[in-house]
């Protein structure tokens, strides 16, 4: 139970989803500690009944909507919060971070972006912003660098997973007879949005030549997005829709993630992802891009594999490895489960917050 005396901290997004964003602020959220903090959540984009959470919705009515500054204000002044978080790159950063200066409440900006996508007036806020928020060391030294920001004013909240919710092997049997996969089957599987930031053309690619040497492995994409039809009319054209599995956004990951076998991460641009310290709490080895800061999380020939991004046969080559040698797999889940529970804790993740609010609020 949240205490009456607990100080509301106001978390601003453009909406809810599924993402590693929307995903690290819920988990984060919900585990602050209730007798000192008691999260409020506002999504300017997402309406009324669009989803179970946030406690605001709906403030955005278009892109330049200035009123919005005026609602935001307003809630400031229902929830008389003690820091006001804005996060991503995007609106919620611009409008979260003018209504919290213009109400005179501590701010801080959380990027979770490794691209260099940040417009000038996010940029300009800086001086306005208390602390801007990165997901680790690197991600760090990268904002820093490439967006301007004094390093006097970062900090570092670190994506970690709960790890004791990705214990589901117990699950695999009856998960993959749902989905129609037979047990002899070796399944590559993939969380995330159907986005083209997340190289699924290249996966596929990748799929349909590891597919003509490996006929019973099956690949499971798991998300829904704007390259959805696309994507679709790519695994046909490759003529392995027969064994390629689109499974939508689904609120059941860890169950799912106890059907693969491997898990591919095949990304132009990622900067710490949740999905692949989920996937080796979960007990698989990671096939990943080398782009971001995935170097912090998969330790390559340990935990998984990286490769260039771009390149099919690359991506190709390294699922083909941890499909046939079933022991090398097996090992390199075994030890990222291990990085993640001593690493990657959802615990580590909320103190760090909380260490972050507790300054804001001096």
């Amino acid at each position: 139970m949240v205490a009456r005396t607990a100080t509301p901290l106001v978390f601003v997004l453009s909406r809810w989803g599924l993402g590693g964003m929307e995903h690290m602020t819920y988990e984060i959220a919900k585990r602050l500690d209730p007798a000192r903090y008691r999260p409020v959540l506002c999504f300017l984009r997402s309406p009324n009944g669009e989803g179970e959470f946030g406690d605001y919705r709906g403030l955005l009515h278009g892109k330049w909507d200035v009123a919005v500054v005026s609602r935001l204000r307003a809630l400031f002044r229902q929830e008389r919060p003690g820091a006001v978080f804005a996060l991503g790159s995007g609106d919620a950063a611009f409008w979260g971070r003018v209504a919290a200066k213009l109400s005179r409440l501590p701010t801080a900006w959380w990027i979770h972006s490794m691209r260099d996508n940040v417009g000038r007036m996010n940029r300009s806020l800086a001086r306005w912003t208390d602390a801007v928020v990165a997901l680790s060391p690197r991600h760090s030294a990268f904002v820093t660098e490439h967006f301007g920001i004094a390093s006097c004013k970062m900090e570092v909240v670190q994506n970690g997973v709960d790890w004791a919710q990705y214990q589901s092997d117990d699950l695999r049997e009856a998960t993959r007879l749902e989905l129609g996969l037979e047990p002899e089957m070796r399944v590559v599987g993939t969380v995330g949005g159907l986005r083209p930031v997340k190289g699924y053309e290249v996966l596929i690619r990748a799929a349909a030549q590891l597919l003509s040497q490996q006929p019973r492995v099956r690949l499971v994409m798991v998300g829904d997005g704007e390259q959805r039809q696309y994507l679709a009319e790519l695994v046909r054209s490759e003529g392995i829709a027969d064994r390629v599995l689109f499974l939508g956004a689904r609120r059941d990951v860890p169950r799912l993630l106890s059907a693969f076998d491997v898990f591919v991460l095949s990304s132009h641009s990622e900067a710490f992802p949740v999905s692949a310290l989920q996937a080796m709490a979960a007990g698989l080895p990671v096939v990943a891009t080398d782009v971001g800061c995935l170097s912090e999380i998969v330790q390559p020939e340990t935990t998984g594999l990286l490769v260039p991004p771009g390149r099919p046969e690359a991506l190709s080559h390294a699922l083909g490895r941890l499909v046939q040698d079933r022991h090398m797999s097996r090992e390199m889940g075994q030890r990222g489960r291990e990085v993640v529970r001593e690493r990657f804790p959802i615990q580590k993740s909320v103190q760090q917050f909380q260490t972050l609010a507790d300054r804001l609020r001096q």
